[in-house]
């Protein structure tokens, strides 16, 4: 006679003294439940692996060609048109190396849920699948509708984006403590939000409802979070070199994390549906939330979006506002650099102090009036910061130009001042302007405008 199915919950509905155990012994073994498929679950995997790489392949080949179209084409749709530049400065700082990791998991999360989102009615056959031949669950199975469990998937994704959103704005402060807190936080809530993703089918598939499963994860944290450590790393892996190397082409990037995401949610929810079985005890004994709780969660979560939009629109909107002074162009006039004589008592000294001249013009191609206000100047000789003044305030009317002559001070070594030539070499200088930017919300910050870069020879 054939040994009777493996049935994770027939020892009834009360948590038994070995669940514990059995929920970590699960958490190492679930990565293995892959090997356990069967034939006609092979087949389901087959089909959402094509799926998720029909819909997401045509994703990144489409942005590997049409980068700067449909660069331009969300640009078009999402914002009005004096807003187009301030969009691509935040994106830009949101991106910025000291919240790399913040960026990395986010677009990590995004890549997760784009596959699991898009096709998570074949999501759900693999997963109901696998329960029913492994015989993992003893309840018979009780399907909540397709459109409610759709519904609780885009919950899970809000409440990443706003989470996430929040540790930005964490992280965007400059002292070191804030930016540990947001790099912590980010990690805890993408390994949540994955933990959620995954584990929950099975449960729905009982009459689960989202109240229920988090608080069922939540009586078991640590396994919980491991593993979504587990099958978040490949994806958090590929996004934070792809933040390394802001050079990459969107095609490139977008195809190493939507084949990552493809491979990792087919095994991760095959993981899951073995990991939340061990939990299934826990799952019926925990009853849905009250009324009045999951309206205060409704309201926290709508409050942390909304919060989250008007401080990127804040900085968006102070950021447009400089837009204009973004498109002007600048133009050092290397013939007017000069130097002041030096005192013969600093060409003695090892340091000697030189005064230098130079004309910068600002030309305005819009069709409306700039001001150049708060602002500093830095500039660099062969990459070495050698001096930091300030343009005074001026306006450069529409279409017009202005010249401004700029003095800075140098501290040079006198035999390189008694030579000269290297001194008058336009191509080992660079300018830098900073612009100062104050949102309504939020700190200010400097944002650069580069003038002029090293030339080649």
């Amino acid at each position: 006679m054939a040994p009777p199915p493996r049935m994770c919950c027939d020892r009834g509905v009360t948590t038994p003294p070995g669940a514990a155990g059995q929920t970590w012994r699960e958490l190492f073994g679930c990565p293995l439940a892959i090997f356990e498929l069967r034939g006609r679950t092979w087949s389901w995997v087959a089909l959402y692996l094509a799926l998720a790489t029909a819909v997401l392949g045509t994703c990144a080949a489409l942005a590997w060609r049409y980068q700067a179209d449909l660069h331009d084409a969300v640009l078009r749709f999402l914002f009005p048109a004096w807003w187009h530049g301030a969009v691509d400065v935040l994106v830009d700082r949101f991106l910025a190396e000291r919240l790399h990791v913040l960026a990395a998991n986010t677009l990590s999360g995004v890549a997760m849920f784009a596959v699991t989102i898009l096709l998570f009615p074949v999501k759900e056959q693999v997963s109901a699948s696998y329960e029913r031949t492994a015989h993992l669950v003893a309840d018979p199975i009780e399907e909540l509708p397709l459109v409610l469990q759709a519904w609780q998937e885009a919950k899970v994704f809000l409440g990443f984006l706003a989470a996430q959103g929040t540790a930005f704005w964490i992280g965007y402060q400059p002292d070191p403590r804030w930016q540990l807190a947001a790099r912590i936080l980010s990690y805890l809530v993408l390994f949540t939000a994955c933990a959620i993703d995954f584990l929950s089918p099975l449960l729905q598939r009982h009459r689960g409802y989202y109240s229920q499963v988090v608080k069922t994860l939540a009586r078991h944290p640590l396994p919980s979070l491991l593993f979504g450590a587990f099958f978040s790393l490949p994806t958090i892996l590929v996004g934070q070199w792809w933040a390394r190397h802001p050079e990459w082409p969107l095609g490139r990037a977008v195809a190493l994390l939507f084949a990552t995401a493809i491979v990792t949610v087919v095994w991760a929810q095959i993981a899951g549906t073995r990991l939340a079985a061990a939990m299934f005890p826990t799952f019926r004994r925990t009853t849905r939330s009250l009324g009045v709780v999951r309206a205060a969660a409704w309201l926290a979560m709508i409050g942390l979006l909304a919060g989250n939009a008007l401080l990127f629109g804040a900085v968006g909107t102070a950021l447009a506002k400089k837009t204009q002074v973004f498109q002007c162009q600048y133009d050092v006039h290397w013939s007017s650099l000069s130097f002041d004589r030096p005192h013969l008592a600093d060409l003695l000294a090892r340091k000697a102090t030189v005064g230098a001249h130079i004309d910068l013009e600002i030309r305005n191609p819009t069709g409306l009036p700039v001001e150049l206000e708060d602002n500093h100047l830095e500039i660099a000789h062969h990459g070495t910061r050698v001096a930091t003044t300030r343009l005074d305030p001026l306006r450069i009317p529409a279409g017009g130009a202005v010249t401004q002559r700029v003095g800075f001070q140098l501290e040079v070594d006198p035999a390189l001042v008694l030579r000269g030539r290297d001194l008058l070499d336009g191509d080992a200088w660079t300018f830098t302007l900073y612009l100062r930017v104050t949102p309504p919300i939020g700190p200010a910050f400097d944002f650069p405008v580069y003038l002029t870069a090293p030339r080649s020879s």
